[in-house]
């Protein structure tokens, strides 16, 4: 929808009140998808440290969102779970099945531990 158009269907006053609503809910998707995608371990934290007003202000809220956690990753990465990189020989247990007893053995103590609670 057009601003310009909300104006004339609703008047101006309130449709910068109808617009400023829409682009702070926009906005709060935008930034909840990103932390998302981004692997943020508490998202209450990460918005605390952004600048939403910025973000409001932009044009490209998800460009703006995606550079803004990319800074923030980068000065304070333990907001953020580091990337699952599987070792080799736990192909069997992202099925659901049973492993053989050559896959229980590539398994290291804790990868086993984990298979173990798992079941």
């Amino acid at each position: 929808m057009d601003k310009e158009y909300l104006e004339n269907l609703v008047g101006a006053e309130a449709a910068a009140e109808i617009w400023q609503k829409h682009r702070s809910e926009l906005a709060e998707l935008v930034l909840r998808d990103a932390v998302k995608r981004s692997g943020g371990r508490n998202e209450k934290a990460i918005r605390a440290l952004l600048d939403e007003s910025a973000l409001l202000e932009s044009q490209d809220m998800a460009a703006a969102a995606e550079s803004a956690i990319a800074e923030l990753k980068s000065q304070n990465g333990w907001l953020f779970a580091p990337p699952q990189v599987s070792s080799p020989g736990t192909g069997a247990l992202t099925v659901s099945c049973t492993p053989s007893l050559e896959d229980v053995g590539k398994m290291s103590m804790a990868e086993y531990r984990r298979y173990r609670q798992s079941r």
